[in-house]
């Protein structure tokens, strides 16, 4: 469905403009976090977000090695699941 929306100046930023219906079906009120997310062109708002997230940072390699303990600790079950079908 295509639902093109006004950009508002808000202070020194932008902003987009959501229809009533959205609103309404949402229940978002002013002051809501939306997160956006943009990817290949395509921009995406997450509403009903979490009021405080806590996110930890680790370097690739650490990341890396953590995808590397789970695949041998799985790699039965993971093996069993990429043969599913």
């Amino acid at each position: 469905m295509l639902n093109i929306r006004k950009v508002l100046k808000v202070g020194n930023s932008l902003g987009p403009t959501f229809p009533k219906e959205f609103v309404d079906k949402h229940n978002i009120k002013p002051g809501d976090d939306i997160v956006v997310t943009h990817h290949n062109g395509s921009v995406t708002y997450s509403i009903n977000v979490p009021k405080q997230t806590d996110y930890q940072t680790i370097e690739d390699s650490e990341f890396f090695g953590l995808v590397k303990e789970i695949d041998l600790k799985y790699k039965r079950a993971l093996d069993k699941l990429a043969n599913l079908s």
